[in-house]
């Protein structure tokens, strides 16, 4: 019984060695959409993400009011309450893992192709979405890169009132993440 417990504490303590989470609060957040009018783009610099390298457990949040335009209407409207109702929902956030995470190699140079699959909240709202996303391996520094598409309608970002041409229904999203370890 002893020798059972001593191999399992040890097997934890292996694991521990193995495992390794990575952080940033300096993430990297971009949507553009494309219209007849005007391209519309904002950025974020200030999205906290982590990723477990044991679980391929991914987190991330972006505060709303961070995204920077650079027509200060232009972000002035997208904070209102007709738009993404920043008051009202301050965040956005993502809750998933990698599902091919074997084919990643925390402990060697590479870039590495991953499937990601989560649950994408934005305005209240959660959606089951699936992506590709590229992860980068060098000397021990982890970086991510995920380019995706998301429906606008499909979190009830609808605002009344305004031309169909001033608002894409699809946007792009691009997210980039430089982690540090933090164990």
């Amino acid at each position: 019984m002893k020798k059972a417990l001593l191999i399992l504490l040890l097997a934890g303590a292996t694991q521990n060695l193995w495992s390794q989470t990575y952080s940033t609060k300096k993430g990297y957040i971009r949507f553009f959409s494309s219209t007849l009018v005007k391209d519309i783009k904002a950025d974020n610099n200030e999205v906290v993400n982590s990723l477990n390298s044991s679980t391929g457990e991914l987190l991330f949040t972006a505060s709303i009011k961070a995204f920077s335009f650079e027509n200060k209407t232009m972000q002035k409207h997208f904070n209102d309450p007709a738009y993404m109702d920043s008051d009202l929902h301050p965040t956005a956030s993502f809750k998933g893992t990698i599902t091919n995470l074997k084919a990643i190699n925390f402990k060697a140079n590479g870039t590495y192709p991953a499937f990601v699959s989560g649950d994408l909240t934005i305005k209240g709202v959660t959606k089951k979405i699936t992506t590709t996303c590229t992860i980068t391996v060098n000397n021990g520094a982890i970086s991510s890169n995920a380019v995706f598409k998301v429906q606008r309608e499909d979190f009830g970002i609808n605002p009344s009132g305004m031309a169909i041409t001033k608002i894409a229904k699809e946007i792009e999203v691009t997210v980039q993440n430089t982690y540090e370890s933090v164990q």
